[in-house]
């Protein structure tokens, strides 16, 4: 190694430690347009943007595929973003035009501040801030939330604590004490699996709150998981 003029072994060694610790240290930014970059022979790589913004990623989509696609959201997750809307549902494809005035042709997009419901279709889409549509549902009780939070499911638990002060239209309509009394027991039952040193607990309650509209989670989050 001396002989080709790179040094001893030992430095060499450290000179490629030194670039690979260099290598994982230093901060990368990928670009999605570079993925897209096609090989010869495939479909041009302007025209699937140009169907992406479109609304033609898979083709015409019909109404009530797009209402399937919504109804298959998770409670409480960003009904845009899940149902990749304006790639697939929206634009010169399928013509449903905008998620917001799409629901409310439907009937089933509620703000925060509207918390009665004048349908009683399960398939409820709240608005909590300009833009952001949020998966609930008028398919709920204090029983489907306690199954929840027994369970540890704090998805579940936070979209039907949410969905329950829709359909009771608002916070001081819904049983407070009821649903706290559930969450202590489950709790109090989650306990017994701390023993390895994880506090599932704390997780559990962190989660709920992290998944509720802030206003909401300060309303009545804090009052039934404290």
């Amino acid at each position: 190694m001396t002989d080709l003029g790179f040094g001893s072994c030992s430095n060499l060694l450290k000179k490629v430690a030194k670039k690979n610790a260099a290598r994982i240290s230093t901060p990368c930014i990928v670009y999605e347009a570079a993925l897209l970059r096609h090989d010869p022979g495939t479909e041009d790589s302007g025209s699937v943007r140009s169907d992406a913004h479109n609304g033609g990623v898979l083709g015409y989509r019909s109404k009530e595929e797009a209402l399937e696609a919504i109804h298959s959201t998770p409670l409480l997750e960003d009904v845009s973003l899940w149902t990749h809307w304006d790639e697939v549902y929206g634009g010169d494809v399928s013509k449903l035009g905008d998620l917001k005035s799409f629901l409310e042709n439907e009937g089933i997009l509620r703000s925060a501040e509207k918390s009665s419901l004048e349908t009683q279709s399960p398939l409820v889409v709240m608005e909590t801030s300009p833009g952001v549509l949020l998966r609930v549902t008028t398919e709920t009780s204090p029983d489907m939330f306690k199954e929840c939070a027994c369970r540890g499911d704090a998805i579940g638990a936070a979209g039907h604590l949410v969905s329950m002060v829709i359909v009771n239209g608002g916070v001081a309509n819904t049983p407070v004490a009821l649903l706290a009394n559930h969450v202590h027991s489950s709790l109090a039952s989650m306990a017994a699996d701390d023993k390895d040193g994880s506090d599932y607990r704390s997780a559990f309650v962190l989660e709920c709150l992290a998944r509720m509209p802030l206003r909401l989670a300060c309303a009545i989050g804090t009052k039934v998981c404290f």
